[in-house]
């Protein structure tokens, strides 16, 4: 912030945009029903929480007055649709006129489910389908139930988003695969070992080696669906658009309608907090901030530990626990040293090498003093995906 707008702010108050979030988690309650061996959730150690109705409710209304971020999300790490009150959360937001959010995994969509989905319909709508082949899809979801019964739950509702009238603006099916590695930069990263090259977890998957299950996945939406009809050639077109260029985290596998899309999400160490070597020196931009169900506000989605807690929002209101926080927020922001463990091991590396390499070429860009350096702006979240 310059000094005009670092008057203005402590005028009326810390807000989340001069801290630069523009979404809000909240973790309604901690569980799942998926042990999912991408997902920090089977390795976090958080004793059984859940957040009250009324907790939700002080929260979406200090976010309202708030002002600078419109976006909910009711999601962090669990399973969203497990919550008993989801649906009038939901509501909640949209009478205050937040937009959301909801992730869901998608092993509780049944004909109920999905009724209740399109009566309270979100703003945007993140099915994590993830691996949708029969082999190994149990053992890397955690999944207790059959596969044919999760995938026809997942194909059923899709089907009713394409064929049935919903509020919902846009729904997007994610499938895991690799990261792509593009450029001599991020090539080079990959081999000094200062980035991994995705979840080692999801076994190398591709557009390529995911067709033929994502073809019968889309034929058994067609099965369902009174209007959908598979298209091979649209199919084949998005495999080989998908190694153009970098698009960021998503690419189109395919277009089911105007405002349902089934996309290939590149999957990094999501456990990367435990399993990283850290550095000393770094920048993050991450924009969420987050409500753990036991209350705790933390200043990064990936963290789920609580290492980043700057506060309790069951103990203190909004703007206190950003201003608490808000020395070490506009430091990573700004970009310095570290102070944080769980940010450390974060932006670390997955070799020792890399990790050194990383902290001594982020000494060079963010050495010395920070406190002059300007904040970064803060960045509008408008949809799911970033797509020309």
């Amino acid at each position: 912030m310059d000094d005009g707008t670092q008057k203005i702010a402590d005028a009326r108050g810390l807000r989340l945009g001069d801290l630069g979030f523009n979404i809000v988690g909240i973790e309604v309650d901690n569980r799942c029903n998926m042990a999912c061996t991408f997902c920090p959730l089977p390795i976090r150690h958080a004793d059984e929480a859940s957040l009250d109705l009324d907790d939700v409710r002080r929260i979406l209304d200090q976010v309202v007055a708030d002002g600078t971020a419109d976006l909910v999300a009711f999601h962090q790490f669990n399973e969203p649709l497990l919550y008993p009150h989801i649906w009038e959360c939901l509501d909640m937001a949209h009478e205050r006129g937040l937009r959301t959010l909801l992730i869901t995994n998608g092993a509780t969509l049944n004909r109920r489910t999905i009724d209740k989905l399109l009566e309270h319909a979100p703003t945007m709508l993140r099915i994590s389908a993830q691996y949708v082949k029969e082999r190994h899809h149990n053992e890397i979801r955690g999944y207790k139930g059959t596969f044919a019964t999760y995938i026809d739950g997942v194909a059923a509702c899709l089907a009713a988003l394409i064929d049935r009238p919903h509020r919902i603006g846009e729904t997007q099916c994610d499938l895991a695969i690799t990261q792509k590695i593009m450029g001599w930069r991020a090539k080079l990263s990959v081999a000094l070992g200062m980035r991994d090259h995705g979840d080692p977890t999801i076994f190398d998957e591709t557009p390529q080696s995911m067709k033929r299950a994502l073809a019968d996945f889309l034929k058994l939406i067609e099965a369902k669906s009174d209007t959908f009809t598979y298209d091979s050639a649209q199919h084949e077109a998005n495999i080989g658009a998908f190694q153009d260029a970098f698009r960021g985290t998503f690419d189109t596998a395919y277009r089911l309608s105007d405002n349902v899309v089934i996309a290939y999400k590149q999957f990094h160490n999501g456990r990367r907090i435990r399993d990283y070597y850290p550095i000393e020196y770094g920048q993050c931009r991450n924009s969420n901030l987050a409500v753990l169900a036991n209350g705790d506000v933390t200043i990064c989605c990936y963290d789920y530990e609580g290492f980043t807690a700057i506060g309790n929002i069951k103990r203190d209101p909004l703007s206190r626990i950003l201003a608490d926080g808000r020395a070490v927020v506009e430091n990573l922001r700004k970009g310095g040293r570290i102070h944080c463990h769980g940010c450390k091991t974060c932006l670390g590396s997955p070799t020792r090498f890399g990790a050194a390499v990383r902290s001594a070429r982020n000494f060079v860009r963010f050495g010395g003093d920070s406190a002059t350096r300007p904040m970064p702006p803060t960045p509008t979240f408008r949809t799911l995906r970033d797509e020309p």
